[in-house]
């Protein structure tokens, strides 16, 4: 029995050792779908535990979007998360893993009426980096007519630069607003009042990897947290059941 024992022990960490380790790029400062400096959040875990059944490893690289294109383009990481679908020619998309809703944000005192993307067009707006090609078609032809909305990497940035008012609006993924928002107005860096403006159409988001059988098993994986709850108790970890307030 202690021969066995100590065979099998030997063969577990022997499997260990050899797990395969993915390297998976992703945007920096998303709250609380990756959460950097923690090295946790929505999609790190869902991501980690997906692959967790096949026997992978998953470390991950936080860079800003253009960053993180050009890695996978450059076949320096194993896969990416957060790109629009079919951006990328020659590599694999999973399945939609979450939705972002998108949303125009303004301070309240400043009573802006959106209704639409066009009402944006003679505003100070600032928006995240590549927003572009997660923004839509329409708001995509508002910077093909010449319309400059300056962008930034860090969305943390962002809320204090409407809140300071060095922007009339900001365009930034709702719940990565409200992370933000409750975070600087818990230290007293900002207050008021603000509105939100659900002028866009929610977005889903994948993760792509060079190899497609490792999409498969990571597909394989996502339908499993799904069915079993687990995706829900993830969600629920960070976000809570009740939805996200609205002033």
């Amino acid at each position: 029995m202690v021969a066995l024992y100590l065979l099998l022990s030997g063969l577990l960490l022997s499997s260990a050792g050899h797990a395969r380790e993915l390297l998976i790029a992703t945007s920096s400062s998303i709250p609380p779908y990756v959460i950097t400096d923690q090295h946790r959040g929505i999609v790190v875990e869902i991501i980690q535990q997906a692959l967790e059944p096949s026997g992978y490893q998953v470390e991950f690289v936080y860079a800003p979007n253009r960053r993180v294109q050009r890695m996978i383009e450059e076949r320096q990481v194993d896969g990416v998360y957060n790109l629009a679908a079919n951006t990328l020619p020659n590599v694999h998309y999973s399945h939609r893993i979450i939705d972002y809703q998108n949303v125009a944000i303004s301070l309240k005192k400043s009573q802006l009426t959106l209704n639409s993307l066009t009402d944006l067009t003679d505003l100070r707006v600032v928006v995240f980096q590549n927003s572009e090609k997660f923004l839509g078609t329409e708001f995509k032809n508002l910077i093909r007519d010449g319309h400059v909305f300056p962008e930034v990497s860090n969305q943390r940035s962002q809320v204090l630069m409407l809140f300071r008012e060095r922007a009339e609006v900001i365009i930034m993924e709702r719940r990565i607003f409200e992370y933000f928002h409750r975070q600087l107005s818990s230290t007293g860096e900002i207050g008021g009042d603000y509105v939100i403006h659900p002028i866009f159409n929610p977005a889903p988001r994948y993760a792509a990897f060079l190899d497609a059988t490792v999409r498969d098993q990571f597909n394989a994986g996502l339908a499993q947290l799904e069915a079993d709850g687990s995706l829900d108790e993830i969600m629920n970890r960070y976000l809570g059941s009740a939805p996200v307030s609205e002033p």
